[in-house]
Parts: structure tokens; sequence; C-alpha cells
């Protein structure tokens, strides 16, 4: 199993208000997280700490076992951390990277059908609708969000 993933979207900037409302449909409430925040880290290359939560599947269930340290705010949940935001400006868009160094992290979101759901839904606001995963060797898979019928 990897011990790093990252997790990117490039985004126009005027879909970043829609993508972080979806995103914080998933955040902690501690979390602090908004478009501004987000545009100020693309421009001083600082980090964000986040702490996700979703309803339990079977990876999330194991993730909760090995860490029962991570408290989430809703008992119905399971909070999932040790992840860290940046984004990066681009010519008119943003590119957003989730990623983590934690074996635990990454097994969650790989093995995840409720994090998959997420960046699924958070590819739809992507040009291209698209997210890439980004591995510690740097192989890239690329997820790409269902097309509307």
């Amino acid at each position: 199993m990897a011990d790093s993933l990252a997790i990117s979207i490039t985004l126009p900037v005027e879909h970043l208000p829609q993508f972080v409302a979806d995103l914080q449909a998933h955040l902690e409430p501690e979390t602090p997280c908004s478009a501004e925040t987000l545009r100020a880290i693309a421009d001083s290359s600082e980090e964000l700490a986040l702490s996700l939560r979703f309803p339990p599947d079977a990876a999330l269930h194991s993730f909760a076992q090995e860490h029962p340290d991570i408290e989430c705010s809703s008992p119905a949940q399971v909070a999932l951390g040790y992840l860290f935001a940046t984004a990066r400006p681009a010519a008119g868009s943003i590119e957003v990277t989730l990623y983590t160094t934690s074996r635990s992290v990454v097994a969650a979101l790989k093995g995840s059908e409720q994090v998959r759901a997420l960046l699924l839904r958070l590819s739809k606001h992507g040009r291209p609708q698209a997210v890439r995963l980004i591995d510690e060797w740097n192989e890239v898979t690329t997820l790409h969000a269902p097309s509307e019928a």
C-alpha cells in the first residue's frame, strides 16, 4: 500500500464557490475552508489541514477501528483526518490538491465508496471534469465525472 496520495482537481476560478460548498458538506465543523481561504493559500503557498466525515463503509470502518483517537462530530459518521489542502493558481483556474502521507488514510481514500462518490461530485466542477490521484511514485490514476444524461 502506498504511503502518500495526492488528489488534484483543476477548476475555473468561478467554480470555486460551488466546489467548496460540495466539499464543506463533508468537512468537520472546526475545519475552516472557503473559496477565499483556498485563494489565499494559492497566493501564499501555504496548506490547510482538513478533517472530512462520511457515512461509514467497509474502508472507513476499518480506518475508524485503527484510529479511535480521531473523533467525529457526528456519531453516525467516520472522521478522516491527516489530510492537507494546497492550491495553485493558473490562468483563469485554480488547482486544488488534497494530500496525505498516512498509509491508513491512503487506504481509506482509495478503498472507500463514500470518498469516491465525493471525488466524483467534486470533479464535476473541474475542467476537465476529472480528479487525478497521484501516488508516491507519481503514477496518476484519473477518475472522470459521470456524464450527465
